[in-house]
């Protein structure tokens, strides 16, 4: 919910703005999440990691939707996604099966950071384009437009959980309206 919330409050500013663009983080974990609307903030049965992947897989959500909704406002601004790959950090930390294999597995933050460098910044970056590491299952490596699981297209979804996002955070997209 927070990309939703500051991006809502930023978005007569972005839009406002030619050219601007916002990227949204996700990663790779989006693939095992489904959108579970019944307990969608892990009240009932919550696991740390399924919370990560739905939340990765919200973000996608948020991103292509909004697109959906710029692309309507022929707005200049443009709604991406990228995803840092296994990038050695302390996210894992709390895991010592992850964190047993950050140093073999992870890339330096560096690299990390370069996908979402270039969605911000990549003149050959559009609307609803999703940017990873070119190595195995997107692991590590430097920054290309990559595909997000089939399901993170799912229109019907992406705009129940922006009317479930807009009641949650109590911000409404006027400008998009």
């Amino acid at each position: 919910m927070g990309h939703f919330a500051l991006t809502g409050l930023l978005i007569d500013l972005l839009m406002d703005t030619e050219n601007s663009r916002i990227v949204t983080i996700s990663s790779y974990a989006h693939i095992f999440a489904r959108i579970n609307f019944n307990n969608i903030n892990g009240e009932r049965n919550y696991y740390r990691w399924w919370a990560y992947c739905q939340s990765k897989l919200a973000n996608l959500f948020f991103a292509y939707e909004l697109q959906r909704k710029l692309s309507i406002k022929r707005s200049s601004t443009l709604s991406v996604a990228a995803h840092p790959g296994w990038t050695a950090t302390n996210l894992q930390a709390n895991s010592w099966f992850y964190s047993m294999l950050n140093p073999i597995m992870g890339q330096s933050p560096e690299m990390g950071a370069l996908p979402v460098l270039y969605a911000a910044t990549s003149p050959d970056v559009y609307g609803c384009d999703y940017i990873g590491p070119d190595g195995f299952l997107g692991q590590s490596g430097y920054p290309v437009k990559v595909r997000s699981s089939g399901h993170s297209y799912n229109e019907a979804t992406a705009k129940k959980l922006w009317h479930v996002s807009e009641e949650m955070t109590g911000i409404s997209y006027v400008a998009l309206s």
